[in-house]
This record gives C-alpha cells, structure tokens and sequence, in this order.
C-alpha cells in the first residue's frame, strides 16, 4: 500500500519555511501532537504537559546555537495553530523518548565510485506517523536549496542540498546525554552547510543535547561518517579517489573509542547492520546502478522481523510499534532524490530534483 504525503515547495527565510510547513500540514501536525499526547506517557513517562516543560532549556540552548532554526519551530507553530512548546515536543522526540533500549530506528548507508555518489537512508520511527510525512522542497535567501522528506511537525533532518551533500542519520544510545541543543535542531543547521567540514562541525556542536551517527557523502566522492555521544566523537572518512567505497550505519556505536558509551544491547541493529554490509559487498561494485542498489537494500526483508525495511509488530501496543515511514536516496551527480512515504517495498520512489 502507498502513503499519503503532504508537498511544500517554499522560497523564504527559515521562518517562512516553517510556516509553509505549518499550514500545508496543519491537520497532519495536529494529528502527530495527539499521537504524542496519548503516547508520551508510555515512551517517556510523561504526560504531554509535563514534555513541555521539559523541553524548553532545550529550546532556549538551541536558541543560543541557531536562533534562525527556532524561527523556523516558531513559524510551524504560527502556521499550524498550535504553540512553540508543542512543537518543540515533536522536535525533542530523541531527547524525551530514546533513552532506554528500543527495538530500532534507522539505516543509513553511502556508495561512491565510478563515476556516482549516492547515499540512502530509511526513517524508522514510531508508525503513528506514516501517514503524516512533508515532501520540502526550500529554497533560502542566501541560495541553499535542500529537499527532504519528514513526519509532518518535525524539522527536517536528512536530505540532500544544492551544495552537493546529502546525509542520513541514526539515533545512537549513549551513557552521557545531557540539556543541549536537540539533535534534529543540529541536523536541520546540517542540511544547509557547504563543505562535508562544516557537517562536521555542526554535527560535533559542543552544546549538543545527545549522542547520534551522521553519515553523509559529497558530489566530489567522499563519504564522512561521524559518531558523537553527549561529549565524545569518532570520524570515518572515505573518498572514491581510492577505488569505490561504501559504508553503512545503524544504531549502534562502531568506533572503539565510544564503546564505553554505548548503552544499546539491541540485536535489531546488529542484524541490520550485517545484512546491509552483506548486500553492498555482493552489489556495489564497479559497473552497477548505485542508486538501484541503494534502493534495492532498503527495500530487503532477510532478516525479517529485524530487516532493513521495516514493518510495525503487531503484538505491540500501538504507540510502541516501529516502521520505516519514509525511505530516500540521494544521488548527488544528478542532483535528485528517490523518495517514497513509508516502507519503500510498497511503494515506487518519486523523483525529486534539487
């Protein structure tokens, strides 16, 4: 079955992006804020008033870092009807909710070489929001354009950019979390930075709230993978001057110097994490479609019920089920995204230009 998805194209300041968003998907953000109402109490042992209250050093630090991505919070809530605090509920998902040890989250992976550059990632999260997912396409005034698709409410976090980036993320679980800047505010800040450094340097912000993988890839072949936990990092650089190169990520700490770290024992992760390695050494070789073997690998159910494309367990309660709700690849020469709503085997990806 395919998914519905709302589509924003905005040219504007971060405030005016917001609030594109806001009012195209006024019913959908309405919809994720009662998801969470119901739901917080289970994932976070809150109720939504106390989230609140919780999140807002949270704002207030981001605040401090990027005061232009809190405008485009407060342009969402001006767009929605709803207030800053609930947003900011939504964009503190991590923060509120990813401290214990879920099932899973996300699968990111990066091919380079001959003569392509892509990168893919499918959007794990809790499948309240399936069917609530924003198609942006913004434009800013200093000419960054970037294309994302994201749960309705939420700022974007991945995607692809007129500099030639593209980059995923996924939720790492580390012993050190502490009040920073939320993980999504310093995500959104990277979609916008024009050289994989500057990824680097927002990624690995010193007020960050938490611990997360960024996995990104530029149009000139190179591939940077950075681990951080509240107060540590660990890089991984690749470049297809060496030859083709790939990489891939789920959620779990890989670099030894922040195992100490860890607190995840999830084997969801390890198993997604081995198929998906398994998949790009049998497939990304010199010769092949990546984008095709990108999307061939997220579309893959070996490991089922642990698989990379994945599917709610419906022996759950409702605000506790997982699922892929949305799954993209970007290829950074042609400058487009192959994008689908939710779990990509039940659906084409649409093409997207930058």
């Amino acid at each position: 079955m395919s998914h519905p998805y709302v589509t924003v194209e905005v040219r504007g300041d971060h405030r005016a992006v917001g609030r594109a968003v806001g009012e195209a998907a006024r019913e959908q953000i309405a919809a994720a804020v009662d998801f969470y109402s119901g739901a917080l109490r289970t994932l976070a042992d809150l109720s939504f008033a106390e989230a609140e209250l919780a999140v807002r050093p949270y704002i207030e630090r981001a605040r401090q870092v990027t005061p232009q991505i809190v405008a485009e919070l407060e342009g969402t809530a001006e767009g929605s009807g709803t207030t800053l605090w609930q947003i900011a509920v939504l964009t503190c998902g991590e923060e509120l909710t990813c401290v214990g040890d879920p099932a899973q989250h996300c699968t990111t992976l990066a091919i380079c070489g001959d003569g392509q550059a892509v990168v893919g990632h499918n959007e794990d999260w809790y499948a309240g929001d399936v069917d609530a997912n924003v198609l942006l396409r913004a434009t800013l005034p200093d000419g960054t354009t970037f294309v994302s698709m994201t749960a309705a409410g939420y700022l974007p976090a991945t995607g692809i950019s007129s500099w030639g980036i593209a980059g995923g993320a996924n939720t790492l679980f580390s012993d050190d979390v502490r009040v920073g800047v939320p993980n999504l505010v310093l995500r959104r800040w990277a979609l916008e930075a024009r050289t994989l450094e500057a990824v680097h340097e927002r990624c690995c912000h010193p007020l960050r709230a938490r611990g997360s993988n960024h996995l990104s890839a530029d149009r000139d072949g190179r591939i940077l993978n950075v681990e951080t936990s509240g107060t540590a990092h660990a890089d991984l650089r690749l470049s297809s001057s060496d030859g083709t190169v790939w990489y891939a990520h789920t959620n779990r700490y890989l670099a030894p110097e922040l195992a100490a770290h860890e607190v995840s024992t999830s084997v969801n992760s390890v198993r997604r994490l081995d198929r998906a390695r398994e998949l790009l050494g049998e497939l990304a070789l010199p010769g092949a479609d990546f984008v095709a073997v990108a999307g061939g690998v997220l579309r893959d159910h070996a490991t089922a019920p642990d698989s990379i494309c994945g599917h709610p367990d419906p022996h759950l309660p409702a605000e506790e089920r997982e699922m892929t709700c949305a799954s993209q690849v970007w290829d950074l020469i042609g400058g487009r995204m192959h994008v689908c709503a939710g779990p990509p085997c039940e659906s084409e990806y649409a093409v997207v230009s930058v």
